[in-house]
């Protein structure tokens, strides 16, 4: 198969490199790894398809009390640092993220704001990250920054996806309310591949 090529070019261009993650990866093409070569393999994940056409209204309220715009600088360590999964700086201020930041009075003596949730898109047009710090959660942030986004990805795209847990009820009444739409045939996991037996092949 075309993927057991993928595999096996990675696996002789480098020699020293161990294994080979697969993100994404349409749980039907499982069949294409032999079990033994897997290192790793997540829970399947489902996949959920965002359209301009579905996309509800602006949340007033929220826009009222906070500005949303990309990430500063200075932000990016915070985002590390609430992140379950490995990330870097150099590939989050790769992508396009949007954030929201308390609206206060000007006071040229008072420390700047910090964002009290952000949405990060992946270059291959993924949601990748969404985050609300805990106690400024039921304000509607998570949904505000999304769909600034996605606007923002609609520019260039006419769909973006995104890969929920089937059993993180929370995330998939956020995508839904959001216009998301879930393809029950669409199914993705994310699997590790260890390299050593197909330098050979």
């Amino acid at each position: 198969s075309q993927l057991q090529d993928v595999i096996a070019y990675v696996a002789r261009t480098y020699p020293a490199r161990e294994a080979l993650r697969f993100g994404s990866l349409n749980e039907n093409l499982l069949s294409s790894l032999p079990e033994e070569c897997r290192r790793y393999l997540s829970p399947t994940w489902a996949k959920l398809i965002f359209t301009p056409s579905r996309l509800p209204p602006p949340p007033t309220d929220v826009l009222s009390s906070y500005e949303l715009k990309p990430l500063e600088d200075a932000d990016f360590d915070e985002v590390l640092r609430t992140s379950t999964g490995h990330r870097s700086i150099r590939t989050l201020k790769a992508s396009s993220n949007t954030a929201a930041y308390p609206i206060q009075p000007f006071n040229p003596i008072s420390p700047a704001s910090h964002p009290h949730a952000w949405t990060f898109l992946s270059r291959e047009g993924s949601i990748s990250t969404l985050y609300v710090h805990p106690e400024h959660r039921g304000k509607g942030l998570a949904k505000a920054t999304l769909r600034q986004e996605l606007l923002r990805a609609f520019k260039d795209r006419t769909f973006v996806t995104a890969e929920v847990n089937p059993a993180n009820d929370i995330s998939l009444r956020l995508c839904t309310a959001m216009g998301a739409q879930r393809d029950g045939e669409w199914k993705v996991v994310w699997v590790q591949v260890a390299l050593a037996g197909w330098r050979w092949q």
